[in-house]
């Protein structure tokens, strides 16, 4: 599987902390080689001063409409956890209602309860749950 990471940080102070995007997506890879160990990285969009509240972000963007590429060129996307996608719920939907209908799962390295037994993601309940809405 082919994947796209996604990385935010809200502040340039961020660039050197264990919030890193180097950091973030570190953890991505270990979570890929240890699920997914056929998979791999091949896209990268990384915000990097912007708050997680913040619609008008670059690379999110840039994701959404390479999302709807039908020659995209990944399966999927991973991030660190789902608040980098966003802290707020009305973001996250509009993500995912872009996302979803194309076929595209979100996984969170630093969630474990997104795999089933299989080694497939299930982003909608983690999302939901994450931003504060019905658990799933």
């Amino acid at each position: 599987m082919r994947f796209a990471f996604y990385g935010r940080v809200a502040n340039d102070r961020r660039r050197i902390s264990e919030n890193s995007i180097a950091y973030q997506r570190a953890e991505c890879e270990k979570k890929l080689a240890h699920y997914y160990p056929e998979s791999r990285i091949v896209s990268d969009f990384v915000d990097v001063g912007c708050a997680g509240n913040n619609y008008r972000r670059p690379a999110l963007r840039k994701l959404l409409h390479a999302s709807l590429d039908p020659n995209r060129e990944f399966d999927h996307v991973i991030v660190f956890d789902i608040s980098r996608i966003s802290r707020e719920a009305g973001l996250l939907d509009v993500f995912m209602k872009v996302i979803e209908p194309e076929g595209i799962e979100i996984i969170e390295a630093m969630d474990s309860n997104d795999l089933g037994s299989q080694g497939t993601g299930d982003w909608y309940p983690t999302s939901r749950n994450h931003a504060g809405g019905e658990q799933g």
